[in-house]
């Protein structure tokens, strides 16, 4: 769940990015809409409002379940002899893992 909300982190991003990229195509064609057909550009920011809407709710969402599914299961686990339950964040070229173990 923690990923997917990390996941949703990403979409929000993208969303924001998607939104800047459109603002700058309409500044740079301000004043030559009779040439260019811009309504792409209302189409892009209904798409990014869009991005940014689900990223948030799948952000919020899965970082708080999976975030209190984590600690949930850290609290109830029973110690086996000789081993603890432990959380590792691991990073990687491009990913950043989560791992627990129980």
């Amino acid at each position: 769940m923690t990923g997917i909300g990390l996941g949703g982190l990403g979409l929000v991003v993208a969303g924001f990015v998607v939104d800047r990229d459109r603002q700058r195509k309409q500044e740079r064609l301000q004043g030559q809409e009779g040439r260019f057909n811009v309504t792409s550009l209302g189409d892009q920011k209904e798409r990014a409002s869009a991005m940014v809407a689900a990223g948030a709710v799948l952000a919020g969402i899965g970082v708080s379940l999976g975030t209190g599914l984590l600690v949930a299961s850290l609290r109830r686990s029973t110690p086996v002899k000789g081993r603890r339950a432990s959380v590792q964040v691991a990073a990687r070229m491009g990913e950043l893992m989560l791992i627990g173990r129980f």
